[in-house]
C-alpha cells in the first residue's frame, strides 16, 4: 500500500515523501478493526466516519478523526483521508516540554528553600561567635568578609527563588 502525502511523510517522521509499506501498521489495534470493519460494509455512495489513534514515528499514539469511502471500480480501492494530526503532535510536545521544565522547577524552589535555611542557621550561628570573640581590627576585617559573602549567597538564592516562582507561574 502506498501513499503519498509531503506534509503527512514530515509528521509521521518518513524522510521521503511516498511511505511504502502497510499504511495499517501505522494504527493501533482497534482502529485497524474499525477500519476494516467500515471496509467490509461501505458503499461507493457515503463514505463513514471513523475515530481511532494512529502512531507516529516516536511510537507516541495520536486521536484522530477520519473518513473513508470506497472508489468505483471492479476492484476494492479505498480513500482514507483523516484530520493533520501536525497540530496535535505539537501540543503534546509543548506540554511534555512544560510538565519537565515545572518539575525541574519545583525541584529548583525546594533546594534553595533548602539552602536558605540552612544559610540563616549558619548566619545566626556566625553572629554568636562573633560576639563572643575578642574585637580587633584584623578580626573586623575578616568579618566583613564574611558578612559580604553571607549577603551575596542570599542575595543569589534570593534571585533564583523569585526566577523559579515567576517560571513556574508563566506556566
Amino acid at each position: 500500500i502506498l501513499f503519498h502525502n509531503k506534509r503527512f511523510a514530515q509528521t509521521y517522521g518518513s524522510d521521503s515523501n511516498v511511505v511504502d509499506g502497510n499504511i495499517f501498521n501505522m494504527f493501533d489495534a482497534n482502529t485497524v478493526r474499525s477500519l476494516k470493519t467500515i471496509m467490509t460494509h461501505i458503499s461507493t455512495d457515503e463514505p463513514m466516519e471513523f475515530f481511532g489513534k494512529i502512531r507516529n514515528a516516536k511510537g507516541e499514539l495520536l486521536s484522530l478523526t477520519g473518513y473513508i469511502s470506497a472508489l468505483p471500480g471492479n476492484i476494492s480501492h479505498y480513500e482514507i483521508i483523516f484530520e493533520d494530526v501536525t497540530e496535535k503532535m505539537r501540543m503534546l510536545s509543548e506540554a511534555k516540554k512544560l510538565e519537565e521544565q515545572s518539575i525541574i522547577a519545583g525541584f529548583a524552589r525546594h533546594l534553595s528553600h533548602n539552602v536558605m535555611n540552612a544559610l540563616t542557621a549558619a548566619g545566626g550561628f556566625i553572629r554568636q561567635v562573633r560576639a563572643k570573640t575578642e574585637n580587633t581590627l584584623h578580626l573586623q576585617n575578616l568579618w566583613h568578609i564574611i558578612d559580604d559573602k553571607l549577603v551575596l549567597i542570599e542575595e543569589i538564592v534570593a534571585g533564583y527563588n523569585d526566577y523559579t516562582h515567576a517560571t513556574s507561574i508563566r506556566k
